[in-house]
């Protein structure tokens, strides 16, 4: 175990270590209680559903490749997402298990990085919404970190188009070659890696279609979330739920943690406490949602240790 490895497990457990030590516990258990089995297994259903709604979201980008090769590679993803430090570390599994051993590997690095994009564009532009329609005051910083997410992302994923941009990106290539001499083959890789980011987001309809495949992605995350909370017993506009899942979703993203426990949580008391719903109503329905991504995760592992998601033609 490496200082950053124990230094995120050291943030995750000192979290939810305090989140649960400020809380009622019995209160936690009772709202977890009151989910059934029937509420679970279709909140279960609707992730695996997912699963493969973001494989044919993917698929826009590869089409070359089946649904059942893009989902199994994405579930893998989802399970060392959790395991491995950092939300980022499951889109690296997924491109180097996809893309290893094959001639067009930056390519589907940069489908992987793409994807990411237009699935996190999808996130914050429901969670604009989410501020514009409700009928709350929204905390101001919650407004502005959102509205500027929306367009430093698109602003982002499209620079590449820009010219100068282009040639800035393919400079800063050929300067890494010269800082790293003893790989000559790193600029050839990124040249290839921004190319073909260059080509997808040159599509605009396939960006538009991906963004709009990662508006129902996220709902059905958002529908699952809903669901839960109402046997809680949280009750909210539908409008609030849409920021408040934009806002805890780009914190667990933050690298602090392993796998956004103790940060989930936090976000989750954080935002809702301002929402006057109490903390355990608030870790009951956070907990219950991570239990549902291991199960999932779980999946992945199987599939990892079989080998089912490995492409076709790798070794």
């Amino acid at each position: 175990m490496n200082w950053r490895w124990a230094f995120k497990v050291a943030i995750s457990a000192g979290l939810l270590g305090w989140l649960l030590g400020r809380s009622d516990l019995s209160q936690i258990w009772a709202g977890v209680g009151r989910l059934d089995a029937l509420v679970l297994v279709g909140a279960a259903g609707i992730y695996f559903a997912a699963v493969v709604l973001a494989a044919i979201k993917w698929r826009l980008l590869l089409a070359e490749y089946p649904v059942r090769t893009l989902a199994a590679v994405t579930v893998i993803g989802n399970f060392y997402s959790i395991v491995l430090p950092g939300q980022i570390a499951g889109e690296i599994v997924k491109a180097y298990r996809l893309g290893k051993g094959r001639a067009d590997a930056e390519r589907i690095a940069a489908s992987v990085v793409v994807d990411k994009f237009t699935g996190l564009l999808a996130l914050v532009i429901l969670g604009v919404a989410g501020i514009n329609l409700t009928a709350l005051r929204i905390p101001e910083p919650i407004v502005i970190g959102l509205t500027a997410l929306l367009l430093a992302g698109f602003a982002l994923m499209m620079s590449l188009r820009l010219g100068l941009m282009y040639v800035f990106a393919r400079r800063a290539c050929e300067a890494a070659g010269r800082v790293l001499p003893s790989r000559p083959s790193i600029p050839a890789h990124l040249f290839l890696f921004i190319d073909s980011w260059r080509d997808f987001i040159g599509r605009p309809l396939t960006v538009a279609a991906s963004i709009a495949l990662g508006l129902i992605l996220q709902s059905l995350y958002i529908v699952v979330m809903v669901i839960i909370a109402a046997k809680i017993g949280i009750e909210l506009k539908m409008a609030d739920w849409l920021w408040v899942f934009a806002v805890v979703s780009m914190a667990v993203l933050l690298p602090l943690s392993l796998g956004g426990i103790g940060i989930r949580e936090g976000a989750f008391v954080g935002v809702l406490g301002y929402l006057r719903v109490p903390p355990e109503h608030a870790l009951a329905l956070s907990l219950t949602i991570f239990a549902l991504q291991i199960l999932v995760a779980s999946t992945g592992a199987v599939l990892d240790l079989s080998r089912v998601g490995k492409a076709p033609g790798n070794p």
